[in-house]
């Protein structure tokens, strides 16, 4: 945008004269698909001229599983990467409204996604929202919220066309087909298409099933109806895509029937199981080397792209994760217990990878499954044990189960983890589900319930606290008891301008506050949240699905 700033003509030039009409913004990461391309973009604006925006939303699937909750302005924002006509008054109203936002925190906003908000509000009359919920006032500590401009109302009135819909010729903001954003995202070289320009370099190679041969195994208890649904759903989407699974492991106990299966398509077969439910994912007889594990409260998405890396060698499978220390983990009790358990195997982990969201390898599975029951017991007894006797995951979000995130624990501690696999920064890069949930499992209102009563009352109780100092009135919970030896003198109170960067200790008596883009991680020190991105992850609710699977809905 700074490019943009510094043309002439757009800094209240007196004679308005433009050197230019047309700016392409076109970043680093943008790539070519073929020779010509230029010439593409060329024809495009010519074919949709008049404009004040020209570009491409975006178009990959990071966004698939929280669509639903997403802004408009962002699901619908056009990528900085784009054509802009500089001499449309629609587009110079919101350039010189940009200028006057500098400084404030409307600022905060990525600039694309800043004029979104402002075509949204001037086409709907609604109010922006603010990206970034963990970001508090420096003098408030309340949560920061963007006001209504009716100025741009006024503007789109003006110069947007009421009456106009997306679909008009004479619509100010149009979408490319030459140009196709993928931002950060992974992405697979077919979800390209046509496009002549690409802003994105996550590419990665499609699945290989000569080189990754991949099971499924399917956690499923005493009604057949679901395990049943799940099968039939697994042959429908075979034959609407390609075969995904060479074969499929169903785990049950000994008296489910088995009839109602279907007869012909993926192979499966019953396993009745020897041991508990939690140890299904170790002990399921697997004829590949490669396997992925659900229940039958699931079914497989409509649409599934397995991700593998590019390597020269042999392509290795993506896996998304969830960085330990930020705010989308630490929000969650589940995943911090999932966390907190896997680091007794491999006490530097940082990462929390979702049960259904990597493939297993076979012989590396034996090995951690043989190392995590010796150390935990046959059944996980020993951890139970171990966690006071609590025996259920999902009453107090603890697994005592082996979770995919020990089995990454388990693999870096033998250096073997980034051997076998690529791991994606979900808040980076984003993910897409390979399983959806079919059926409401019987704690899954129960437990989401009690998590975001808990969350609520967490902020409430910030507010009021911040409130209370505010007037000077003493915290609600009382001092502690004074120590036997004389205490430390405290800091200085922090000043309004002060705040903890990264890594210091925050929100301490006599500490500072976390700055900006950090938040206080759980170990009252400041982490970076600024990874996320605006809107990545933001409807996200980590809980345990039975029998304590770690999954995100």
């Amino acid at each position: 945008m700074a490019q943009l700033m510094a043309l002439s003509g757009m800094n209240g030039d007196e004679d308005k004269r433009y050197y230019y009409e047309l700016v392409m913004v076109m970043e680093a990461d943008n790539l070519p698909q073929r020779t010509g391309w230029l010439n593409e973009v060329l024809d495009e604006i010519q074919a949709n001229t008049p404009f004040a925006l020209l570009g491409s939303k975006y178009k990959g699937h990071s966004w698939d599983g929280f669509k639903d909750v997403m802004a408009p302005s962002l699901l619908n924002h056009i990528n900085g990467n784009a054509i802009y006509n500089i001499t449309h008054p629609l587009f110079q109203r919101y350039h010189k409204e940009l200028k006057k936002e500098a400084g404030t925190k409307f600022a905060a906003v990525p600039y694309d996604y800043r004029i979104s908000q402002m075509v949204h509000e001037g086409r709907y009359g609604t109010q922006p929202e603010f990206p970034f919920p963990w970001m508090r006032h420096h003098l408030s500590g309340k949560r920061i919220e963007l006001h209504k401009k009716p100025q741009l109302v006024t503007y789109w009135k003006n110069h947007g066309g009421v009456d106009l819909d997306e679909q008009d010729a004479a619509y100010p903001i149009k979408e490319s087909d030459v140009l196709a954003n993928f931002g950060e995202g992974n992405f697979l070289q077919e979800h390209v298409g046509n496009a002549a320009l690409v802003h994105g370099m996550n590419v990665y190679r499609p699945h290989n099933p000569n080189t990754h041969r991949i099971s499924l195994v399917v956690t499923s208890w005493d009604n057949p109806i679901h395990r049943n649904n799940l099968l039939h759903d697994l042959n429908e989407k075979n034959h609407k895509h390609k075969q995904i699974f060479e074969e499929v492991v169903v785990m049950q106990n000994t008296f489910v029937p088995t009839s109602g299966a279907p007869s012909e398509g993926v192979p499966y077969r019953f396993v009745d199981r020897l041991n508990t439910d939690i140890t299904d994912v170790c002990d399921a007889p697997v004829s590949t080397e490669w396997f992925y594990h659900t229940n039958s409260y699931h079914n497989v998405a409509d649409e599934v792209d397995l991700l593998f890396s590019r390597d020269e060698t042999v392509s290795r499978p993506v896996v998304s994760y969830t960085p330990a220390e930020s705010i989308h983990c630490n929000a969650y009790k589940a995943c911090r217990e999932t966390i907190r358990i896997a680091r007794e195997i491999y006490p530097d982990l940082d990462k929390v990878v979702l049960d259904m969201d990597l493939p297993y390898h076979v012989p590396s599975r034996n090995a951690f499954c043989n190392f995590w029951k010796a150390k935990y017991g046959m059944n996980g007894e020993h951890l139970a044990l171990q966690e006071g006797g609590r025996g259920l995951a999902l009453a107090n979000s603890t697994p005592i189960v082996p979770t995919a995130t020990a089995y990454v624990a388990f693999l870096y501690r033998n250096g073997l983890a980034e051997h076998l696999y690529h791991f994606s920064n979900t808040l980076r890069h984003g993910s897409k589900k390979l399983f959806v949930r079919a059926v409401e499992d019987k704690d899954t209102g129960t437990l989401v319930s009690f998590l975001q009563k808990q969350l609520d009352e967490d902020a409430a109780s910030s507010d009021n606290e911040h409130e209370r100092r505010l007037k000077g009135k003493p915290p609600r919970d009382p001092p502690p008891p004074p120590s036997p030896s004389p205490p430390p003198p405290s800091p200085s109170p922090p000043t309004t301008d002060q705040c903890a960067s990264s890594g210091e200790v925050c929100k301490g008596k006599g500490s500072l506050p976390c700055c900006s883009l950090f938040t206080c991680g759980s170990e009252k020190k400041c982490i970076d949240a600024s990874g996320s991105g605006y809107g990545g992850g933001s409807s996200r609710m980590l809980r345990f699905s039975e029998p304590g699977f770690l999954v995100d809905d």
